[in-house]
């Protein structure tokens, strides 16, 4: 059973991110020199054209009303659209949802696909983010080793830490947050052959539009299609099955 949030301690669920903003505000407020490079909120303004969109939407009484749990039909097919053009895939509109962020999207994911008792194995070093989603969602956590100097998966690490037997959720962040790493399609299409089909893959590539020497490449577009209905990538694209 789920553990409910009231019975997890706040030590588990602090979002680093947000202390660490904290405490820069507290030094903004003495008057310290501070630049914050915590939850990337901008110091700029909304465009005024945006703003007068937003404006527009909230008295159209048709726009208001529509209520689509997986998200805005026309914002589905735009996803499909890029992805489709972006990285020549054959991606469809029912394999894209929409959610309201990373947050519910990897709590969610965590819950759907992880058994009670089962394993979510992450990235070390990872983005706190996915230790409190599978606390939320009731798993047990292990991990697997990037190498700090080579900035490449340790497969030793990997293969030590994997079990098919416990493991429900291998999680790929690529590009990595906060090492920078960039995974090859050789380490992913190593790692789909280590776990044949006995796990899912939740492929975190929130960043792919960050690479400013290489093109990014879709593991969509090299997995074999044995592996690609066990491959979840969000948050832009959920799933491929």
């Amino acid at each position: 059973m789920v553990k409910q949030i009231k019975e997890l301690p706040v030590s588990e669920l602090e979002f680093q991110m947000f202390v660490l903003d904290e405490v820069a505000d507290e030094l903004l407020a003495e008057q310290k020199d501070v630049i914050k490079l915590t939850i990337g909120i901008s110091e700029l303004e909304i465009p005024q054209k945006v703003r007068e969109v937003f404006a527009d939407t909230i008295f159209d009484f048709k726009k208001t009303h529509r209520v689509f749990p997986q998200g805005i039909p026309e914002l589905r097919q735009a996803l499909v659209n890029y992805y489709n053009e972006q990285y020549h895939i054959n991606t469809k509109y029912d394999n894209v949802i929409v959610n309201v962020g990373t947050s519910s999207i990897f709590r969610n994911l965590f819950q759907i696909l992880c058994q009670p008792g089962q394993e979510i194995l992450l990235p070390k070093p990872y983005y706190c983010l996915y230790s409190l989603s599978a606390i939320l969602a009731g798993a047990k956590i292990s991990y697997y080793d990037i190498d700090y100097q080579s900035r490449k998966i340790d497969f030793d690490s990997f293969r030590e830490n994997y079990d098919p037997d416990k493991t429900a959720v291998v999680v790929l962040n690529n590009p990595g947050n906060p090492l920078g790493n960039i995974i090859s399609p050789e380490e992913i299409t190593e790692i789909n052959k280590i776990i044949d089909g006995r796990s899912y893959i939740v492929n975190d590539e929130i960043y792919n539009n960050t690479l400013f020497y290489d093109e990014y490449k879709c593991p969509l577009t090299y997995l074999d299609d044995k592996y690609r209905d066990l491959t979840y990538s969000p948050p832009y694209k959920c799933g491929d099955s």
